[in-house]
């Protein structure tokens, strides 16, 4: 473009340059049939300073050159377009994974938060992909608290208790249940147990992907 810029100026230039000689010299020519013969060498001179650059422009096929980039401007283009659409994509992607992960993380909470016992329910949701076309959870951290003096709870979940039988010299017998840490240990399990086949059922997630904890409060 540049170039083509620099052919019409040097036109301009030379047909300046002729009018203003042809009229320099028509000053000075006597009038008659001489002043008209100047004139029309002089048109001839503008006619010839004309077409010359342009017999060039159209020698050299620079037109088209000029204004239709060339193919490495292309390609160019064409790569930093499809840079800019992969980097905006990417990007799309990356907002699509990190809100359904929010909302996920969301609904597990809820489910687990209405188990009897729950007081509160943490959750924490990985992804294999963050292609959103194709997301699958790899794995699925639970973290759930409950009251430690909720006695129902881990009585309703943990229902048989085991018993030891002795026999002393009196032949009495004495039997002892399992302490109090024991059961809470078992009502635990049970609990985790539950939240990873409702957590596994309700949402299609295999039970091994599932990681519960259990704290009290």
């Amino acid at each position: 473009m540049k170039r083509l810029i620099a052919f019409l100026h040097e036109i301009i230039r030379n047909i300046v340059i002729i009018v203003l000689l042809a009229g320099f010299v028509e000053m000075l020519a006597p009038k008659g049939e001489m002043a008209r013969y100047i004139r029309l060498v002089m048109g001839l001179f503008i006619i010839v300073a004309i077409l010359q650059p342009v017999m060039q422009i159209l020698d050299t096929g620079f037109v088209l050159e000029s204004i239709s980039p060339g193919p490495i401007t292309k390609e160019n283009e064409l790569q930093s377009i499809l840079l800019e659409a992969n980097q905006l994509s990417e990007q799309n992607q990356n907002l699509a994974a990190r809100e359904l992960k929010v909302q996920i993380e969301r609904q597990i909470e809820a489910v687990t938060g209405l188990l009897e016992g729950v007081r509160e329910a943490k959750a924490e949701v990985e992804f294999a992909s963050a292609n959103p076309d194709f997301l699958e959870i790899s794995l699925v951290k639970i973290t759930v608290y409950i009251d430690e003096k909720d006695v129902n709870l881990v009585q309703k979940i943990s229902q048989v208790q085991e018993v030891q039988i002795d026999l002393n010299n009196t032949g009495h017998q004495i039997f002892h249940q399992n302490d109090d840490k024991q059961m809470n240990t078992k009502g635990k399990e049970a609990v985790s147990q539950k939240i990873t086949r409702i957590v596994s059922n309700f949402f299609g997630i295999d039970r091994e992907r599932i990681q519960v904890t259990i704290g009290t409060v």
